[in-house]
């Protein structure tokens, strides 16, 4: 992903990276959603 991202950045991007762009973008929504439910469900059990 790093790599990618170096790559997109000089500018060498294909339209073949877009779909990883999406995976990721899907992968880091998926991060904070759960992070959001973990504080609520920890407040709950409190």
């Amino acid at each position: 992903m790093l790599f990618r991202g170096i790559v997109h950045l000089s500018g060498r991007s294909t339209t073949l990276d877009q779909p990883y762009w999406y995976v990721g973008l899907a992968f880091i929504i998926l991060a904070i959603a759960s992070l959001f439910l973990q504080k609520r469900n920890s407040k709950k059990l409190v």
